[in-house]
């Protein structure tokens, strides 16, 4: 369905390429995107695509029961969900082009290349018109600039997989490669030779990661593609160095934490010691006062049992009033097999919002079976039927 080649450093080469024609560059993508996805735009899209109005349905209930009726917002992260993000750049797509734009687009990310400062800003106000009467989405405030043709051309640069910080990190990635066809799929350990070993040690990965958060400009977007090829070998070594200087890799963290997983049987320094940095760092002022980062940080725990630390969790639940932490907690205790816990929890199903139900029904893997059994029997009458999924998934 997808090509194996990275269609991101094509995007930002095409870009360069036509940035070269002219003087200014529209720089913007969506502000959160896949939550602003209007259901009937992407109705419209199959309707002329299909033949069969059944599959036309069926894309609608699933959109309209993962969103409890609201009709906004796809599921973030499954393949099948990028090309109904897609169908609903379409319109903008055709738009952009009826109106004689130069750009590129990938997934919400936009560039749009003018002669002048003054027909980039007609166009910005274009797009967020057309987006605003069409759609209702809005554009992402602090991502959208208008820069000089030559400042963009620097930044593209930067953007390329074929240009390295250093030489630890272009014998990193051409292992990666060698090693896997996908930039998703995780290397098996036992592909990796010996020979290849020294690619992945610790002084190479943290010379790697050192480079980058030494630049006065930190180039996250670089660093966050970089951790992603870290976690497809799940080699170790940069835990510890991510550990050190973690505030810095906060604008990451997805990218870390997927590492970190990847690399949880391989680690040989005390996950539990990182459990404990981690809710240190969950109640700084930082991260206290950003639910996504603190879910992103319980988050982990759910992901990597040997971070422990479950009785610190589940003090937190009650108190607790993001609903997104409070699952997340849920989340870790069932993977901790914390049943003494989720007894008394499970009680809160029925006065839960939905999300906090599935991962109530999920957290029952903490049950010993025979309870589980009997416990999910009763779930079952008043589930609805994306839980009535999640129960026989566990059942």
């Amino acid at each position: 369905m997808y090509a194996l080649d990275n269609g991101w450093e094509e995007f930002w080469k095409r870009s360069l390429e036509l940035a070269s024609k002219g003087k200014h560059v529209l720089v913007t993508d969506i502000s959160d995107f896949y939550n602003q996805i209007y259901h009937h735009t992407i109705e419209n899209q199959i309707d002329e695509a299909v033949k069969n109005k059944e599959h036309l349905h069926a894309i609608k209930n699933f959109l309209s029961r993962c969103t409890d009726g609201v009709s906004r917002g796809v599921p973030v992260g499954p393949h099948g969900t990028h090309i109904l993000a897609e169908m609903a750049l379409i319109p903008l797509d055709n738009f952009m082009l009826g109106q004689g734009y130069q750009f590129c687009r990938y997934a919400d990310d936009l560039h749009v290349f003018a002669d002048s400062h003054r027909e980039a800003q007609k166009a910005l106000y274009s797009i967020v018109g057309y987006l605003d009467n069409t759609q209702k989405i809005q554009l992402n405030r602090q991502k959208t600039a208008i820069i000089e043709s030559t400042t963009f051309a620097r930044v593209a640069r930067s953007k390329s997989e074929s240009d390295p910080i250093n030489d630890a990190e272009r014998d990193l990635v051409a292992a990666v490669r060698s090693l896997s066809s996908s930039p998703y799929r995780r290397i098996s350990p036992a592909k990796i030779k010996t020979a290849e070993m020294e690619f992945f040690s610790k002084p190479k990965i943290e010379g790697i990661l050192k480079s980058y958060i030494s630049e006065k400009d930190i180039d996250y977007i670089r660093l966050r593609w970089v951790i992603r090829r870290l976690a497809q070998a799940g080699m170790p070594g940069g835990v510890d160095f991510i550990m050190r200087n973690f505030e810095i890799f906060i604008p990451a963290l997805a990218e870390v934490a997927n590492y970190f997983e990847s690399c949880a049987g391989k680690y040989d320094g005390e996950w539990r010691e990182v459990g404990a940095q981690f809710l240190r760092l969950a109640e700084d002022d930082l991260v206290a006062s950003n639910e996504y980062l603190r879910a992103l940080f319980i988050n982990l725990f759910g992901r990597i049992k040997k971070l422990n630390h479950v009785n610190e969790l589940t003090k937190l639940f009650q108190e607790e009033r993001s609903p997104s932490v409070r699952r997340e907690i849920v989340t870790a205790a069932a993977r901790a097999k914390a049943a003494d816990w989720f007894r008394i929890v499970k009680g809160e199903y029925l006065n839960a919002d939905p999300w906090l139900r599935r991962a109530i029904i999920h957290g029952g893997v903490a049950l010993p079976k025979d309870e589980r059994t009997a416990w999910l029997k009763g779930v079952k009458r008043k589930a609805t039927d994306l839980e009535q999924l999640l129960v026989l998934a566990i059942e």
